[in-house]
């Protein structure tokens, strides 16, 4: 069950068990829109903290606490990310992300361990509505290309299919329906044809 507040914004997502028994719940806090943490409640009323936020003037994230690590984001003159830094509890760097854009679009994203040294590259290419429709993963010599994963969308840019490179791999599906607002009130995701998850959820206009 997802509640909202005024400003449309997720507060708390209850997940329930196949008995319909409530077995936690997410509780997010906001400040001037800004997510500032998500908290998460368990049946013991054990109250934990799971992710925290912080933002600058001009409202980007610039630190993400989550479990042992924290992410540290830098911005070029345009707002874009173009740095992604990850440290552990003890500050002990675990790895940094560069990005790099092509017509005001993410094209490359260039993953290096500790000691720098690139392990993992992305690319990612995108249609006409400025959506993401094929992500190309390289070895790290930035230039092999070892997989692949194409996106479909329906007509509400909502993701309907991911196609795996690898044959092997699990074809994804999405299927919806929706309100007369356009919003979907059922989710069911499908892996090889197969129902694996469904989402209901009620949306109540004021």
């Amino acid at each position: 069950i997802y509640t909202f507040n005024t400003r449309n914004l997720v507060t708390q997502i209850e997940d329930f068990d196949s008995k319909e028994s409530a077995y936690k719940t997410r509780i997010a806090t906001y400040k001037n829109n800004n997510l500032v943490n998500i908290s998460q409640d368990f049946p013991n009323k054990t109250f934990t903290i799971l992710n925290s936020y912080k933002y600058d003037s001009s409202n980007r994230l610039i630190e993400k606490t989550f479990l042992n690590q924290v992410a540290y984001y830098k911005y070029n003159k345009l707002g874009q990310l173009v740095e992604k830094t990850t440290y552990y509890d003890d500050k002990s760097l675990k790895d940094k992300v560069i990005y790099t854009y092509e017509n005001n679009k993410k094209k490359f994203s260039i993953y290096k361990d500790y000691d720098g040294k690139t392990y993992f590259k992305t690319e990612k290419k995108y249609n006409s509505l400025n959506r993401e429709i094929e992500e190309l993963h390289y070895q790290s010599d930035e230039k092999t290309i070892y997989s692949k994963r194409y996106t479909e969308y329906d007509k509400y840019g909502n993701i309907t299919k991911h196609t795996p490179f690898y044959s092997d791999l699990l074809v994804v599906t999405y299927s919806y329906k929706y309100d007369t607002k356009g919003n979907w009130t059922e989710k069911i995701e499908y892996r090889d044809d197969k129902e694996e998850e469904k989402i209901i959820r009620t949306i109540e206009y004021y």
